[in-house]
Protein backbone atom coordinates (compact mmCIF):
# COMPACT_ATOMS: atom_id res chain seq x y z
CA UNK A 1 0.00 0.00 0.00
CA UNK A 2 1.19 3.49 -0.81
CA UNK A 3 1.27 6.48 1.52
CA UNK A 4 -1.61 8.82 0.72
CA UNK A 5 -0.74 12.35 -0.29
CA UNK A 6 -2.16 14.10 2.79
CA UNK A 7 -0.09 11.94 5.14
CA UNK A 8 3.03 12.46 3.02
CA UNK A 9 2.53 16.21 3.18
CA UNK A 10 1.91 16.07 6.92
CA UNK A 11 5.11 14.12 7.61
CA UNK A 12 7.12 16.35 5.28
CA UNK A 13 5.69 19.39 7.07
CA UNK A 14 6.70 18.00 10.45
CA UNK A 15 10.20 17.34 9.11
CA UNK A 16 10.61 20.86 7.72
CA UNK A 17 9.26 22.48 10.89
CA UNK A 18 11.48 20.38 13.16
CA UNK A 19 8.58 18.72 15.00
CA UNK A 20 9.80 15.94 17.27
CA UNK A 21 7.44 13.00 16.84
CA UNK A 22 7.12 9.23 16.33
CA UNK A 23 4.33 6.94 15.24
CA UNK A 24 4.30 5.38 18.64
CA UNK A 25 2.32 2.13 18.45
CA UNK A 26 0.94 -0.61 16.16
CA UNK A 27 3.88 -0.26 13.83
CA UNK A 28 3.53 -3.85 12.68
CA UNK A 29 0.61 -2.43 10.65
CA UNK A 30 2.22 0.89 9.72
CA UNK A 31 1.38 0.31 6.03
CA UNK A 32 -2.34 0.46 6.91
CA UNK A 33 -1.93 3.76 8.76
CA UNK A 34 0.09 5.33 5.93
CA UNK A 35 -2.52 4.28 3.36
CA UNK A 36 -5.31 5.90 5.38
CA UNK A 37 -6.98 2.54 6.04
CA UNK A 38 -6.16 2.78 9.75
CA UNK A 39 -5.60 5.63 12.22
CA UNK A 40 -2.25 7.35 12.62
CA UNK A 41 -1.01 7.38 16.24
CA UNK A 42 1.46 10.25 16.42
CA UNK A 43 3.26 11.20 19.64
CA UNK A 44 4.51 14.80 19.47
CA UNK A 45 6.81 16.44 22.00
CA UNK A 46 4.56 18.83 24.01
CA UNK A 47 7.00 21.71 23.40
CA UNK A 48 6.32 21.31 19.65
CA UNK A 49 2.52 21.30 19.96
CA UNK A 50 1.89 24.74 18.44
CA UNK A 51 4.26 24.05 15.53
CA UNK A 52 2.57 20.72 14.81
CA UNK A 53 -0.87 22.32 14.89
CA UNK A 54 0.25 25.04 12.47
CA UNK A 55 1.40 22.37 10.00
CA UNK A 56 -1.92 20.55 10.34
CA UNK A 57 -3.93 23.73 9.95
CA UNK A 58 -2.21 24.45 6.62
CA UNK A 59 -3.36 21.02 5.44
CA UNK A 60 -6.97 21.68 6.58
CA UNK A 61 -6.86 19.18 9.44
CA UNK A 62 -9.68 19.87 11.88
CA UNK A 63 -10.18 18.58 15.41
CA UNK A 64 -13.11 16.28 16.11
CA UNK A 65 -14.55 16.28 19.61
CA UNK A 66 -16.83 14.05 21.66
CA UNK A 67 -17.58 13.23 25.29
CA UNK A 68 -15.08 10.37 25.05
CA UNK A 69 -12.18 12.86 24.92
CA UNK A 70 -12.35 13.17 28.72
CA UNK A 71 -11.74 9.42 29.02
CA UNK A 72 -8.48 9.58 27.07
CA UNK A 73 -6.50 12.66 28.19
CA UNK A 74 -3.55 13.96 26.17
CA UNK A 75 -5.01 12.53 22.95
CA UNK A 76 -6.75 14.58 20.26
CA UNK A 77 -8.53 13.48 17.09
CA UNK A 78 -7.76 15.31 13.85
CA UNK A 79 -9.18 14.70 10.38
CA UNK A 80 -8.35 15.83 6.87
CA UNK A 81 -9.71 15.09 3.41
CA UNK A 82 -7.28 13.29 1.11
CA UNK A 83 -8.16 14.25 -2.45
CA UNK A 84 -6.19 11.49 -4.11
CA UNK A 85 -7.90 8.62 -2.29
CA UNK A 86 -11.32 10.23 -1.66
CA UNK A 87 -11.23 9.47 2.06
CA UNK A 88 -10.71 11.14 5.41
CA UNK A 89 -7.38 10.70 7.15
CA UNK A 90 -7.73 10.16 10.92
CA UNK A 91 -4.89 11.29 13.16
CA UNK A 92 -4.64 10.46 16.87
CA UNK A 93 -2.36 13.19 18.17
CA UNK A 94 -0.74 12.52 21.55
CA UNK A 95 1.28 14.91 23.69
CA UNK A 96 1.95 12.37 26.45
CA UNK A 97 2.02 8.60 26.90
CA UNK A 98 -1.26 8.15 28.76
CA UNK A 99 -2.16 4.46 28.95
CA UNK A 100 -4.91 2.32 30.38
CA UNK A 101 -8.32 0.80 29.82
CA UNK A 102 -10.21 2.39 26.90
CA UNK A 103 -12.91 3.77 29.20
CA UNK A 104 -10.44 5.37 31.60
CA UNK A 105 -6.81 5.84 30.63
CA UNK A 106 -5.36 6.35 34.08
CA UNK A 107 -1.54 6.17 33.83
CA UNK A 108 0.66 8.88 32.29
CA UNK A 109 4.25 7.72 31.96
CA UNK A 110 6.85 10.53 32.17
CA UNK A 111 8.94 9.12 29.33
CA UNK A 112 8.13 11.22 26.25
CA UNK A 113 11.69 12.52 25.82
CA UNK A 114 13.08 9.01 26.26
CA UNK A 115 10.57 7.58 23.76
CA UNK A 116 11.43 10.16 21.10
CA UNK A 117 15.17 9.46 21.35
CA UNK A 118 17.04 6.96 19.19
CA UNK A 119 14.24 6.76 16.65
CA UNK A 120 14.31 5.03 13.27
CA UNK A 121 12.47 5.62 9.99
CA UNK A 122 10.20 3.51 7.82
CA UNK A 123 10.23 5.45 4.62
CA UNK A 124 9.45 9.01 5.63
CA UNK A 125 7.76 8.28 8.98
CA UNK A 126 9.65 8.26 12.30
CA UNK A 127 9.22 5.22 14.55
CA UNK A 128 10.48 4.59 18.09
CA UNK A 129 13.40 2.26 18.73
CA UNK A 130 11.96 -1.30 18.76
CA UNK A 131 13.12 -2.06 22.32
CA UNK A 132 11.40 1.09 23.63
CA UNK A 133 8.22 0.30 21.73
CA UNK A 134 8.42 -3.23 23.14
CA UNK A 135 8.65 -1.95 26.73
CA UNK A 136 5.63 0.32 26.33
CA UNK A 137 3.69 -2.44 24.55
CA UNK A 138 4.25 -4.82 27.47
CA UNK A 139 2.90 -2.20 29.90
CA UNK A 140 -0.11 -1.45 27.66
CA UNK A 141 -0.94 -5.14 27.29
CA UNK A 142 -0.90 -5.82 31.01
CA UNK A 143 -2.99 -2.79 31.95
CA UNK A 144 -5.62 -3.59 29.32
CA UNK A 145 -5.89 -7.13 30.69
CA UNK A 146 -6.20 -6.10 34.33
CA UNK A 147 -8.98 -7.48 36.54
CA UNK A 148 -10.72 -4.09 36.75
CA UNK A 149 -11.01 -3.90 32.94
CA UNK A 150 -12.45 -7.41 32.74
CA UNK A 151 -14.95 -6.65 35.52
CA UNK A 152 -16.05 -3.36 33.96
CA UNK A 153 -16.74 -4.79 30.51
CA UNK A 154 -18.10 -8.21 31.43
CA UNK A 155 -19.27 -10.16 29.42
CA UNK A 156 -18.67 -8.26 26.18
CA UNK A 157 -14.92 -8.10 26.71
CA UNK A 158 -14.65 -11.84 27.14
CA UNK A 159 -16.70 -12.55 24.01
CA UNK A 160 -14.63 -10.13 21.94
CA UNK A 161 -11.44 -11.72 23.24
CA UNK A 162 -12.54 -15.09 21.91
CA UNK A 163 -13.59 -13.62 18.55
CA UNK A 164 -10.30 -11.74 18.03
CA UNK A 165 -8.14 -14.84 18.30
CA UNK A 166 -6.75 -16.03 15.00
CA UNK A 167 -6.45 -19.64 13.82
CA UNK A 168 -3.36 -20.10 15.99
CA UNK A 169 -5.16 -18.87 19.09
CA UNK A 170 -2.69 -16.00 19.45
CA UNK A 171 -4.08 -12.54 20.27
CA UNK A 172 -3.21 -9.38 18.38
CA UNK A 173 -1.21 -8.03 21.33
CA UNK A 174 1.00 -11.12 21.63
CA UNK A 175 1.57 -11.11 17.85
CA UNK A 176 2.68 -7.48 18.00
CA UNK A 177 5.00 -8.20 20.92
CA UNK A 178 6.53 -11.14 19.06
CA UNK A 179 7.00 -8.91 15.99
CA UNK A 180 8.82 -6.33 18.11
CA UNK A 181 10.94 -8.87 19.95
CA UNK A 182 12.53 -10.26 16.78
CA UNK A 183 13.76 -6.74 15.94
CA UNK A 184 15.74 -6.36 19.16
CA UNK A 185 17.35 -8.45 21.88
CA UNK A 186 17.22 -8.82 25.64
CA UNK A 187 20.33 -6.75 26.27
CA UNK A 188 18.95 -3.82 24.28
CA UNK A 189 15.60 -4.07 26.07
CA UNK A 190 17.27 -4.10 29.51
CA UNK A 191 19.48 -1.13 28.57
CA UNK A 192 16.45 0.82 27.32
CA UNK A 193 14.52 -0.02 30.50
CA UNK A 194 17.35 1.24 32.70
CA UNK A 195 17.53 4.51 30.74
CA UNK A 196 13.77 5.08 30.89
CA UNK A 197 13.56 5.92 34.60
CA UNK A 198 10.55 3.60 35.00
CA UNK A 199 10.40 1.99 38.47
CA UNK A 200 10.70 -1.56 37.13
CA UNK A 201 13.46 -4.04 37.95
CA UNK A 202 15.09 -6.05 35.16
CA UNK A 203 13.88 -9.46 36.34
CA UNK A 204 10.44 -8.10 37.12
CA UNK A 205 10.01 -6.60 33.65
CA UNK A 206 11.30 -9.68 31.82
CA UNK A 207 8.73 -11.71 33.74
CA UNK A 208 6.04 -9.21 32.71
CA UNK A 209 7.14 -9.47 29.08
CA UNK A 210 6.97 -13.26 29.09
CA UNK A 211 3.46 -13.17 30.57
CA UNK A 212 2.31 -10.48 28.12
CA UNK A 213 3.24 -12.73 25.20
CA UNK A 214 1.71 -15.83 26.79
CA UNK A 215 -2.01 -14.97 26.47
CA UNK A 216 -2.56 -16.65 29.85
CA UNK A 217 -5.48 -14.60 31.19
CA UNK A 218 -4.97 -15.48 34.85
CA UNK A 219 -1.25 -14.69 34.70
CA UNK A 220 -1.98 -11.44 32.85
CA UNK A 221 -4.35 -10.28 35.59
CA UNK A 222 -1.88 -11.09 38.38
CA UNK A 223 0.98 -9.40 36.54
CA UNK A 224 -1.18 -6.34 35.83
CA UNK A 225 -1.88 -5.92 39.56
CA UNK A 226 1.85 -6.07 40.32
CA UNK A 227 2.64 -3.62 37.49
CA UNK A 228 0.03 -1.11 38.65
CA UNK A 229 1.55 -1.09 42.12
CA UNK A 230 5.02 -0.52 40.68
CA UNK A 231 3.93 2.50 38.57
CA UNK A 232 1.31 3.83 41.01
CA UNK A 233 3.03 7.24 41.13
CA UNK A 234 1.96 7.83 37.51
CA UNK A 235 -1.72 7.11 38.23
CA UNK A 236 -4.28 9.94 38.09
CA UNK A 237 -7.13 8.24 39.99
CA UNK A 238 -7.49 5.42 42.50
CA UNK A 239 -8.25 1.92 41.27
CA UNK A 240 -11.75 2.05 42.77
CA UNK A 241 -12.59 5.36 41.11
CA UNK A 242 -11.19 4.17 37.79
CA UNK A 243 -13.37 1.04 37.94
CA UNK A 244 -16.48 3.04 38.85
CA UNK A 245 -15.94 5.53 36.02
CA UNK A 246 -15.38 2.70 33.55
CA UNK A 247 -18.59 0.89 34.54
CA UNK A 248 -20.61 4.10 34.18
CA UNK A 249 -19.14 4.91 30.80
CA UNK A 250 -19.56 1.40 29.44
CA UNK A 251 -23.23 1.32 30.39
CA UNK A 252 -23.85 4.77 28.91
CA UNK A 253 -22.18 3.62 25.71
CA UNK A 254 -24.29 0.45 25.56
CA UNK A 255 -27.47 2.47 26.03
CA UNK A 256 -26.43 5.01 23.38
CA UNK A 257 -25.56 2.20 20.96
CA UNK A 258 -29.02 0.73 21.45
CA UNK A 259 -30.69 4.10 20.83
CA UNK A 260 -28.58 4.61 17.68
CA UNK A 261 -30.30 1.60 16.15
CA UNK A 262 -33.54 3.61 16.31
CA UNK A 263 -32.17 6.76 14.71
CA UNK A 264 -30.31 8.51 17.55
CA UNK A 265 -26.77 9.81 16.88
CA UNK A 266 -24.00 7.23 17.14
CA UNK A 267 -22.28 7.22 20.56
CA UNK A 268 -19.02 9.19 20.71
CA UNK A 269 -19.19 10.25 17.03
CA UNK A 270 -16.85 13.21 16.58
CA UNK A 271 -18.21 16.72 16.09
CA UNK A 272 -16.13 18.99 13.84
CA UNK A 273 -14.50 21.78 15.81
CA UNK A 274 -15.97 24.60 13.69
CA UNK A 275 -19.57 23.51 14.18
CA UNK A 276 -22.27 21.81 12.17
CA UNK A 277 -23.15 22.37 8.52
CA UNK A 278 -26.07 21.62 6.22
CA UNK A 279 -24.86 20.44 2.82
CA UNK A 280 -27.69 20.12 0.31
CA UNK A 281 -27.61 18.33 -3.05
CA UNK A 282 -29.87 19.21 -5.97
CA UNK A 283 -29.75 17.83 -9.48
CA UNK A 284 -31.71 16.59 -12.43
CA UNK A 285 -32.61 12.99 -13.11
CA UNK A 286 -29.60 10.90 -14.10
CA UNK A 287 -27.08 13.48 -12.84
CA UNK A 288 -25.85 11.21 -10.03
CA UNK A 289 -27.35 13.14 -7.12
CA UNK A 290 -28.45 10.17 -5.01
CA UNK A 291 -25.17 8.33 -5.62
CA UNK A 292 -23.08 11.31 -4.55
CA UNK A 293 -25.29 11.99 -1.53
CA UNK A 294 -24.74 8.40 -0.42
CA UNK A 295 -21.00 8.47 -1.08
CA UNK A 296 -20.44 11.80 0.70
CA UNK A 297 -22.45 10.62 3.69
CA UNK A 298 -20.56 7.32 3.84
CA UNK A 299 -17.13 8.99 3.63
CA UNK A 300 -17.78 11.58 6.32
CA UNK A 301 -19.72 9.24 8.60
CA UNK A 302 -16.75 6.91 8.99
CA UNK A 303 -15.19 9.41 11.40
CA UNK A 304 -17.61 12.26 12.09
CA UNK A 305 -21.14 12.75 13.36
CA UNK A 306 -23.28 13.00 10.22
CA UNK A 307 -27.05 13.02 9.71
CA UNK A 308 -28.70 12.24 6.37
CA UNK A 309 -31.99 13.93 5.49
CA UNK A 310 -34.13 13.34 2.39
CA UNK A 311 -36.33 16.40 2.18
CA UNK A 312 -37.77 15.27 -1.14
CA UNK A 313 -39.20 12.19 0.58
CA UNK A 314 -39.66 13.40 4.16
CA UNK A 315 -40.83 11.50 7.19
CA UNK A 316 -44.40 12.08 8.23
CA UNK A 317 -44.98 14.75 10.84
CA UNK A 318 -47.98 14.87 13.19
CA UNK A 319 -49.46 17.89 11.39
CA UNK A 320 -48.75 16.28 8.02
CA UNK A 321 -50.54 13.11 9.08
CA UNK A 322 -53.55 15.11 10.28
CA UNK A 323 -53.77 16.96 6.95
CA UNK A 324 -53.48 13.71 4.99
CA UNK A 325 -56.35 12.17 6.97
CA UNK A 326 -58.42 15.30 6.43
CA UNK A 327 -57.70 15.10 2.69
CA UNK A 328 -59.08 11.56 2.62
CA UNK A 329 -62.28 12.76 4.25
CA UNK A 330 -62.77 15.44 1.59
CA UNK A 331 -62.00 12.92 -1.15
CA UNK A 332 -64.82 10.74 0.18
CA UNK A 333 -67.02 13.85 0.05
CA UNK A 334 -65.95 14.25 -3.60
CA UNK A 335 -64.06 17.48 -2.93
CA UNK A 336 -61.12 16.28 -5.01
CA UNK A 337 -59.53 19.68 -5.64
CA UNK A 338 -59.56 20.54 -1.94
CA UNK A 339 -58.26 17.05 -1.09
CA UNK A 340 -55.33 17.53 -3.46
CA UNK A 341 -54.53 20.91 -1.88
CA UNK A 342 -54.57 19.40 1.60
CA UNK A 343 -52.23 16.62 0.49
CA UNK A 344 -49.84 19.18 -0.96
CA UNK A 345 -49.97 21.14 2.30
CA UNK A 346 -49.31 17.90 4.23
CA UNK A 347 -46.19 17.35 2.11
CA UNK A 348 -45.05 20.92 2.84
CA UNK A 349 -45.52 20.36 6.58
CA UNK A 350 -43.53 17.13 6.39
CA UNK A 351 -40.75 18.91 4.53
CA UNK A 352 -40.46 21.81 6.96
CA UNK A 353 -40.43 19.29 9.80
CA UNK A 354 -37.56 17.44 8.12
CA UNK A 355 -35.71 20.70 7.55
CA UNK A 356 -36.09 21.63 11.21
CA UNK A 357 -34.61 18.24 12.10
CA UNK A 358 -31.64 19.16 9.92
CA UNK A 359 -31.34 22.54 11.65
CA UNK A 360 -31.37 20.90 15.08
CA UNK A 361 -28.63 18.52 14.00
CA UNK A 362 -26.55 21.44 12.74
CA UNK A 363 -27.09 23.33 16.00
CA UNK A 364 -25.88 20.21 17.86
CA UNK A 365 -22.66 20.37 15.83
CA UNK A 366 -23.35 17.58 13.35
CA UNK A 367 -22.89 17.64 9.57
CA UNK A 368 -26.15 17.22 7.66
CA UNK A 369 -26.19 15.73 4.16
CA UNK A 370 -29.51 16.74 2.62
CA UNK A 371 -30.94 15.05 -0.46
CA UNK A 372 -32.76 17.75 -2.51
CA UNK A 373 -33.83 21.21 -1.45
CA UNK A 374 -36.89 23.33 -2.31
CA UNK A 375 -35.66 26.26 -4.39
CA UNK A 376 -37.46 29.01 -6.28
CA UNK A 377 -35.65 28.04 -9.48
CA UNK A 378 -36.99 24.48 -9.34
CA UNK A 379 -40.65 24.02 -10.17
CA UNK A 380 -40.89 20.38 -11.21
CA UNK A 381 -39.57 18.75 -8.06
CA UNK A 382 -39.56 20.30 -4.59
CA UNK A 383 -41.75 23.37 -4.92
CA UNK A 384 -45.19 24.57 -3.82
CA UNK A 385 -47.76 22.39 -5.58
CA UNK A 386 -51.06 24.14 -4.96
CA UNK A 387 -51.40 25.87 -8.30
CA UNK A 388 -54.41 27.67 -9.78
CA UNK A 389 -56.51 27.47 -6.57
CA UNK A 390 -60.20 27.52 -7.42
CA UNK A 391 -61.73 28.69 -4.16
CA UNK A 392 -60.86 31.21 -1.45
CA UNK A 393 -60.08 28.32 0.91
CA UNK A 394 -57.66 26.83 -1.59
CA UNK A 395 -56.10 30.27 -2.07
CA UNK A 396 -55.50 30.47 1.68
CA UNK A 397 -54.02 26.97 1.68
CA UNK A 398 -51.73 27.98 -1.21
CA UNK A 399 -50.55 31.02 0.75
CA UNK A 400 -49.84 28.87 3.81
CA UNK A 401 -47.94 26.37 1.65
CA UNK A 402 -45.84 29.16 0.12
CA UNK A 403 -44.94 30.53 3.55
CA UNK A 404 -43.82 27.08 4.64
CA UNK A 405 -41.52 26.70 1.64
CA UNK A 406 -40.16 30.21 2.16
CA UNK A 407 -38.90 29.11 5.58
CA UNK A 408 -36.80 26.31 4.08
CA UNK A 409 -33.60 28.27 3.56
CA UNK A 410 -30.25 28.93 5.18
CA UNK A 411 -28.20 25.88 4.17
CA UNK A 412 -24.42 26.29 4.23
CA UNK A 413 -23.61 24.76 0.85
CA UNK A 414 -25.69 23.74 -2.15
CA UNK A 415 -24.07 21.18 -4.46
CA UNK A 416 -25.73 21.46 -7.89
CA UNK A 417 -25.27 18.47 -10.19
CA UNK A 418 -26.02 19.52 -13.77
CA UNK A 419 -26.45 17.20 -16.73
CA UNK A 420 -27.34 17.93 -20.34
CA UNK A 421 -31.01 16.84 -20.68
CA UNK A 422 -30.21 14.86 -23.82
CA UNK A 423 -27.57 12.87 -21.93
CA UNK A 424 -30.08 12.37 -19.11
CA UNK A 425 -32.55 10.89 -21.60
CA UNK A 426 -29.86 8.56 -22.93
CA UNK A 427 -29.01 7.43 -19.40
CA UNK A 428 -32.65 6.82 -18.46
CA UNK A 429 -34.44 5.56 -21.58
CA UNK A 430 -37.19 3.99 -19.46
CA UNK A 431 -38.41 7.43 -18.25
CA UNK A 432 -40.89 9.65 -20.08
CA UNK A 433 -38.75 11.78 -22.39
CA UNK A 434 -40.80 15.00 -22.17
CA UNK A 435 -40.95 14.91 -18.38
CA UNK A 436 -37.25 14.14 -18.15
CA UNK A 437 -36.37 17.03 -20.46
CA UNK A 438 -38.37 19.40 -18.28
CA UNK A 439 -37.03 18.14 -14.94
CA UNK A 440 -33.39 18.03 -16.02
CA UNK A 441 -33.73 21.13 -18.16
CA UNK A 442 -34.68 23.47 -15.33
CA UNK A 443 -31.47 22.52 -13.49
CA UNK A 444 -29.40 22.68 -16.68
CA UNK A 445 -30.63 26.13 -17.80
CA UNK A 446 -30.33 27.97 -14.48
CA UNK A 447 -27.35 30.05 -13.43
CA UNK A 448 -26.13 28.56 -10.13
CA UNK A 449 -23.19 30.84 -9.49
CA UNK A 450 -23.29 31.97 -5.88
CA UNK A 451 -20.82 31.90 -3.02
CA UNK A 452 -22.71 29.17 -1.17
CA UNK A 453 -23.11 27.01 -4.29
CA UNK A 454 -20.94 24.48 -6.09
CA UNK A 455 -21.86 23.48 -9.65
CA UNK A 456 -20.65 20.25 -11.24
CA UNK A 457 -21.37 19.19 -14.82
CA UNK A 458 -21.46 15.44 -14.34
CA UNK A 459 -21.61 14.83 -18.08
CA UNK A 460 -18.06 16.13 -18.49
CA UNK A 461 -16.36 14.23 -15.67
CA UNK A 462 -15.74 10.66 -14.55
CA UNK A 463 -17.59 9.61 -11.40
CA UNK A 464 -14.34 9.49 -9.40
CA UNK A 465 -13.58 13.06 -10.48
CA UNK A 466 -17.06 14.23 -9.49
CA UNK A 467 -16.74 12.50 -6.11
CA UNK A 468 -13.32 14.04 -5.51
CA UNK A 469 -14.47 17.55 -6.44
CA UNK A 470 -17.50 17.34 -4.16
CA UNK A 471 -15.58 15.97 -1.16
CA UNK A 472 -12.93 18.66 -1.57
CA UNK A 473 -15.55 21.43 -1.60
CA UNK A 474 -17.53 19.93 1.27
CA UNK A 475 -14.37 19.60 3.38
CA UNK A 476 -13.49 23.20 2.62
CA UNK A 477 -16.90 24.18 4.02
CA UNK A 478 -16.52 21.99 7.10
CA UNK A 479 -12.97 23.14 7.86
Amino acid sequence: MQTVETISRLLAGFERAGVRYVHWKSNNNIHLALSGSDDLDILVHPADASTAQAVMSDLLFICGKSDKDAWQPNMYHYFAQDAGSNQLVHLHLHYALTLGFDYHKNFTLPVVDWYLEDQRHNGMIALPAPEREYIIMVIRTLIKNARSAAIAEFPIRQIRGLMRKGPSGQSGASKELAWLRVQTNEAAVVAALESSGLPLEKSQFLSFAQIAESDNKAALKAAASELKKAISDTRQSSEARSLWLSIQRINRTRWATLKAKFGAPRPHAKLPEFGGRIISFIGGDGAGKSTNVSQTYKTLRRHLSVTQVHIGRPRRSASGLFLSITAKVFRVLRQRSLAHSLNHLALARNRINEFRRAERAREAGRIVIMDRLPHRAIIWMDAPRIRDPKTKLEQKLAAVEQRIYDRIQGVDLIVVLKLDPEIACARRPEDDRDTLLERSGEIWRQDWTAQHMMTVNTGEMLFEEVERAILDRVWLEVS
